[in-house]
């Protein structure tokens, strides 16, 4: 019995490391289903010192795309230089005196509804990097972004939330990284949505149903 324990507890630690891991990669992820009509989700992770990411190369998140022309794009400038390392092992972009930027293009659904949301999250070492400039495009016009949320979950990751009104085609994100600072990874998740109150009435109408089971299981089976 003693053994049977000790194997348990070994089994359970090490599924609590592996989603502690998982978690690392993706630690807020978004309340809607990816892959959803309406989302997009794009994971980069760095890992060749190629200046310019196309396609996205991440490996924990999959890369979900709308119906707008072109692959989502990273490009990484600055002056001087900014310089490439294997990091913690699978390659991160890091400022030396100079603060870097990086521009992410997200091309999604081209949709005529009113409401988008966007989340991004970054993993990051040093100083927190932030969201310098955040512009979309609505056909031919320029859609700003709102900045709705700016959340440190630890030393190493930031989520960082926006809304447009309406949906854009596609969004330009520039993400600073300070002087001393350097990105392991990034994720972007998108969803439109026809309407502000859609989000909450899908979340009403899921209360209702987790209250209807929860009275059928107190209940029993009984046929009214």
């Amino acid at each position: 019995m003693a053994k049977r324990h000790v194997l348990t507890v070994c089994l359970i630690s090490v599924a609590a490391l592996l989603a502690s891991a998982a978690q690392a990669d993706d630690f807020a992820p978004p309340p809607w289903v990816r892959g959803d009509p309406l989302t997009t989700s794009v994971e980069w992770e760095f890992l060749t010192s190629a200046s310019s990411h196309i396609p996205p190369d991440g490996t924990t998140v999959p890369t979900i795309g709308g119906d707008f022309t072109g692959p989502p794009a990273a490009t990484i400038f600055s002056t001087p230089t900014p310089f490439w390392s294997l990091g913690d092992g699978d390659g991160e972009w890091s400022a030396g005196i100079a603060a870097i930027s990086m521009e992410f293009e997200i091309g999604n659904w081209v949709t005529a509804n009113p409401l988008k949301y966007v989340r991004i999250q970054v993993t990051f070492d040093g100083p927190a990097p932030y969201v310098s400039s955040f512009n979309a495009i609505d056909g031919a016009a320029f859609v700003p972004g709102v900045l709705t949320g700016s959340t440190l979950f630890s030393t190493t990751h930031i989520l960082i939330e926006y809304e447009l009104s309406p949906s854009p085609d596609f969004e330009l994100i520039t993400l600073t990284i300070p002087a001393g600072g350097s990105v392991d990874q990034v994720v972007i998740d998108t969803l439109s949505v026809p309407e502000p109150a859609t989000m909450g009435l899908l979340a009403v109408g899921g209360l209702a149903l987790l209250r209807r089971k929860s009275k059928t299981r107190r209940g029993g089976s009984k046929t009214p």
